[in-house]
C-alpha cells in the first residue's frame, strides 16, 4: 500500500511538473510575442478607449518602439549561440525577425473578428502568432547554423567548449583550437595556431607546433612575444601553405592568446617561404669523382 501511495505521488509530481512547464513555455511565448508587438499592441489599445488616444510625443514613441527592438535583438542573439558573437550578423538576423514577426502578427489582427472592446483576445492572437514566428525564426537559425558552422558537436558541448560568448577571431590573433590534420580533416589535434582569414562559417589559420622545424622551408621561427608565457619553448608556424578551415565551435577558448608578432605577420601575409638554409657539401661518390678527372684530362 505505502508502495503504491509513493508511485501515485511521483506520477502526480510528474504530472504536475508537466503541466508546470507547459503553463511556463505558454507564458514564455506569449510574453516573447508580446514584448515583440509592443508598438502595434498599445496604438490598438489606445484606440479602444473612449474617447480614443494615441501615443503622444518622441519620449512614448522611443519607449515602445526600443522594447520592441531590444527584444528583437535578444531573440536574434540566442538564436546566433552556435557562433561567435558578430555583432552586424546578429542584427541582420533581427532585422529578419522584424519583418517575420510583422507579417505574422498583420495576418492574426486580420483574422481575429473582434471589437475593439475585446482589445485582450486580439493582444492574445497576435502575440501567440508573432512569438509562434520568433520561435520557428529560433529553431531555423540555430539548426542552421548547427548545419554549417558548428559541426556535429550538441549546443551543450559547443556552450562548453565552443567560442560562443567571446570576441570573434581576428586576422593575427593566436588561438587555441582543435585544428585538423592535413593527411586527414577528419582527425583533429589541439594546437596553437594564426587566424590567417576570419570567415562567416569558419576561420582560415595557420598552425604553430613546438616540434623544431628548422630544416624545413614552409616553416618559420615565431617568436613567443605578446602571446605565450614561457620564453623557454620555442615554436615554428606553418608558411606558404593552404590554409587549414577550423569551425568556429572548435575553438576551445573564448579569448584569444594574443597577437602574431609583427615580422611574423607580416611574412605570414605576404606568404613567403623561409629561405632554404644551406646544406652541407656531401662527399662525391667514386663514379663521380671518375667522371670528374676524365673531364679533366680532355
Amino acid at each position: 500500500m505505502a508502495r503504491g501511495r509513493n508511485q501515485n505521488r511521483n506520477r502526480n509530481t510528474s504530472c504536475t511538473g508537466v503541466v508546470g512547464a507547459g503553463i511556463a513555455l505558454v507564458l514564455g511565448w506569449l510574453t516573447a510575442g508580446y514584448l515583440l508587438t509592443v508598438p502595434m499592441l498599445m496604438e490598438q489599445l489606445l484606440a479602444a478607449q473612449t474617447p480614443p488616444q494615441d501615443l503622444s510625443g518622441p519620449g512614448e514613441y522611443a519607449v515602445v518602439y526600443a522594447i520592441a527592438v531590444a527584444a528583437t535583438l535578444a531573440v536574434s542573439a540566442v538564436a546566433s549561440k552556435q557562433r561567435p558573437l558578430i555583432w552586424w550578423l546578429v542584427a541582420a538576423r533581427a532585422l529578419g525577425l522584424y519583418a517575420l514577426v510583422q507579417v505574422a502578427a498583420r495576418w492574426a489582427d486580420n483574422r481575429v473578428e473582434v471589437g475593439p472592446e475585446q482589445w485582450t483576445l486580439r493582444a492574445m492572437a497576435i502575440s501567440g502568432a508573432a512569438g509562434l514566428a520568433a520561435l520557428l525564426f529560433l529553431r531555423g537559425v540555430r539548426a542552421w547554423d548547427q548545419k554549417r558552422g558548428a559541426g556535429s558537436i550538441s549546443p551543450g558541448m559547443a556552450r562548453r567548449i565552443g567560442n560562443r560568448f567571446g570576441h570573434p577571431p581576428l586576422a593575427g590573433q593566436i588561438w587555441v583550437a582543435m585544428v585538423p590534420l592535413r593527411e586527414d580533416p577528419a582527425q583533429e589535434l589541439r594546437h596553437y595556431c594564426v587566424i590567417l582569414k576570419p570567415r562567416l562559417l569558419h576561420a582560415e589559420v595557420l598552425q604553430i607546433t613546438s616540434k623544431n622545424k628548422d630544416s624545413r622551408r614552409d616553416f618559420i621561427r615565431l617568436p613567443n612575444d605578446g602571446w605565450h608565457t614561457k620564453n623557454d619553448t620555442a615554436h615554428w608556424v606553418e608558411i606558404g601553405q593552404q590554409p587549414r578551415k577550423v569551425k568556429y565551435g572548435r575553438f576551445l577558448a573564448n579569448r584569444p592568446q594574443g597577437r602574431c608578432p609583427d615580422p611574423a605577420w607580416q611574412q605570414l601575409r605576404a606568404g613567403r617561404p623561409a629561405d632554404r638554409p644551406n646544406r652541407p657539401n656531401r662527399p662525391k661518390q667514386p663514379n663521380q669523382q671518375n667522371r670528374q678527372n676524365r673531364s679533366d684530362r680532355t
